[in-house]
């Protein structure tokens, strides 16, 4: 895996050199897990943004979170469940409009500006944030064994949004749109 997150690239590089620096820094990483704020779900925010939670985080700590685990806490079955609940949520929330894309986040409050008043969810497929959320279903897949209860689900996650992701071409220029619904 050449495009791991930076949380990822700290376990490498302390598994390389032994160098303890790495190990506090990534160790700091995981603490902030437990320390993040959540919603009434167990959703965690985006940074300090009350109740949102977004695709876009979704790459920097999914496939640092189960690395972490399957390297260093393997068994920590809490940790792996936290991961991907967070991931389900997001999933849940954000498949709102019908074509297999997930639109860029949700408000748990359903009080953001932005927020649908019943889901909560985003108005708009945003081709960045995406993007993130199905790398980080890559990572993770490409991270957990084969025979985890988890893979097939995952999996079937993936299938599912890279369908999707490629009914959502722009047939004239074999490229997509930055907001994919608003071509």
């Amino acid at each position: 895996m050449d495009r791991l997150s930076s949380g990822n690239n700290l376990i490498n590089l302390y598994r390389e050199t032994g160098n303890e620096t790495y190990r506090e820094a990534f160790g700091a990483l995981r603490e902030s897990i437990n320390l993040n704020s959540r919603n009434a779900e167990g959703g965690l925010w985006y940074y300090v943004y009350p109740e949102w939670s977004y695709l876009d985080g979704m790459y920097s700590l999914a496939s640092f979170y189960t690395y972490y685990t399957a390297l260093f806490d393997a068994h920590n079955v809490t940790a792996l469940r936290d991961m991907l609940h967070q991931l389900e949520l997001l999933w849940t929330h954000c498949d709102t409009n019908g074509t297999g894309l997930l639109v860029h986040g949700y408000d748990d409050s359903k009080t953001a500006v932005w927020a649908n008043p019943v889901t909560g969810a985003s108005p708009h497929v945003w081709g960045r944030s995406l993007g993130w959320y199905t790398m980080a279903l890559v990572d993770t897949l490409e991270i957990l064994s084969h025979q985890a209860p988890e893979w097939p689900q995952l999996q079937h996650r993936f299938h599912t949004l890279a369908e999707a992701l490629s009914e959502a071409v722009d047939v004239a220029s074999g490229a997509w749109w930055q907001v994919l619904d608003q071509p």
